[in-house]
């Protein structure tokens, strides 16, 4: 069995083939910041089935959908179950009650003059019905075993902080697992019964849709967990196409599932509904648009799980590229946060002492708001003192004579250099 999701994403030699970029959010903000602080994010590129090309950054994008998505996962796992329990097994539960009480209360009918005869079948019946019901409720409890199994695996790797990524691939191989569960179950029923079969199964639940309605009401509920399950696009489609090769094509071809849709098996269902052969149908010249008819009708179920798979790839298609698009706006917001950050950092470290900017900014990381208006004096406010002892300070006090003249005769950038020049020469004097 192929794991679509853990091949792509683990296959050594795979993932070095696809991987074709080398994608960092930072490197590619930096790059597209024009002079002015504008310019646009060009954002990864991506393959248009199995996500981006940079297959690290695809792994880092599972692991985030896997962690954010883990309420959906065990959900899905629920409902599987409680599905796999109250529709699959209770319904062959119910089933097999009732036509082994109708059976061996015939049979005891039958033997009830005969006492050796009796007892002979009883031990048939005896065993007869322990087979009937082993084979009856062996696929609904390989179900409720492989699911339990994922949703117990799912909780291990939730909890042993393995790569959240594995919740996928786990839940990609239970849906596997459980379409070969379904393949085999159907196999086992005789999907050419005749119209007017009394032999039971799919015939007598289903009618003349036979099979085809039974795998709509009694397998295709499982699939409508894809709609809302955080699985990748490509596993999604991959999920989805093998089910319904499964249930339309690979076992109804190897069960002649198909017959029941012929021209012939319409005409007979014809002919038993109209035992008279009066009606419109048997008309010749209406004849064959009365088959035509039945056998669309007929087909309706099948249509349905045809146009419920192509729903769940369109809808899965859609959801992929949102989540992907939020995930990329995530990151990059992340870059441009831990950026403003930095240059907070740079610009208080510049007008403030080390010790003040780096109380201010853990003030500001516990939720205390930094207000660009606040003076000194405010620090004091909270619970902080300013003053530091220092050795060997010098305190010079001085002024400028014509400095507001000046000022305003000169242009600002001759004032600053002016200002610069003088008081790095004090600080030389200083330092002597």
């Amino acid at each position: 069995m192929v794991l679509l999701g853990a091949g792509v994403c683990w296959c050594p030699r795979l993932k070095r083939w696809l991987h074709g970029e080398d994608y960092a959010f930072e490197k590619k903000k930096a790059a597209s910041t024009k002079a002015d602080g504008s310019g646009e994010l060009v954002p990864p590129q991506q393959y248009w089935l199995i996500g981006f090309k940079d297959r690290e950054l695809e792994g880092e994008y599972l692991d985030e959908l896997a962690a954010v998505s883990k309420s959906r996962v065990f959900c899905a796992y629920f409902l599987a179950l409680l599905f796999v329990i109250v529709v699959q097994l209770g319904h062959n539960l119910s089933y097999l009650i009732s036509v082994t009480q109708a059976s061996v209360q015939g049979l005891l009918e039958v033997a009830e003059d005969d006492p050796a005869l009796e007892d002979a079948l009883e031990d048939f019946i005896e065993d007869l019905t322990h087979g009937i019901y082993l084979g009856s409720l062996l696929y609904p409890l390989l179900s409720i075993f492989f699911w339990t199994c994922g949703l117990v695996g799912t909780i291990f790797i939730y909890r042993r902080n393995c790569r959240p990524q594995w919740v996928l691939v786990l839940l990609e191989a239970v849906f596997l697992v459980e379409m070969v569960i379904m393949g085999c179950e159907l196999n086992d029923q005789d999907m050419t019964l005749p119209p007017d079969s009394d032999a039971g199964g799919w015939q007598q639940n289903f009618g003349v849709a036979s099979w085809v309605a039974g795998e709509a009401f009694y397998n295709l509920p499982l699939f409508l967990l894809l709609f809302f399950v955080p699985l990748p696009f490509a596993q999604t489609c991959f999920i989805t196409l093998v089910g319904m090769l499964v249930m339309l094509v690979i076992v109804p071809l190897v069960g002649d599932g198909w017959v029941i849709f012929s021209y012939e098996s319409v005409k007979e269902t014809l002919s038993i509904i109209d035992e008279d052969r009066e009606g419109p149908c048997f008309d010749p010249e209406y004849q064959d648009l009365c088959v035509r008819m039945l056998q669309w009708n007929r087909s309706f179920p099948a249509t349905t799980i045809l146009f419920i798979g192509l729903m769940i790839i369109i809808a899965s298609f859609s959801t992929s590229v949102s989540f992907r698009r939020l995930y990329t706006t995530k990151r990059l917001v992340r870059v441009l946060t831990m950026q403003q950050k930095k240059d907070r950092e740079d610009l208080l470290l510049s007008i403030f002492p080390k010790s003040v900017a780096k109380h201010m900014l853990e003030k500001q990381t516990s939720g205390t708001l930094l207000d660009s208006k606040r003076s000194l004096r405010d620090i004091d406010a909270q619970n902080y003192t300013a003053a530091r002892m220092h050795q060997n300070v010098t305190i010079l006090f001085t002024d400028i004579v014509g400095f507001t003249a000046m000022s305003q005769s000169c242009s600002p950038y001759e004032v600053m250099q002016f200002l610069h020049v003088l008081f790095s020469e004090f600080d030389r004097l200083v330092d002597l």
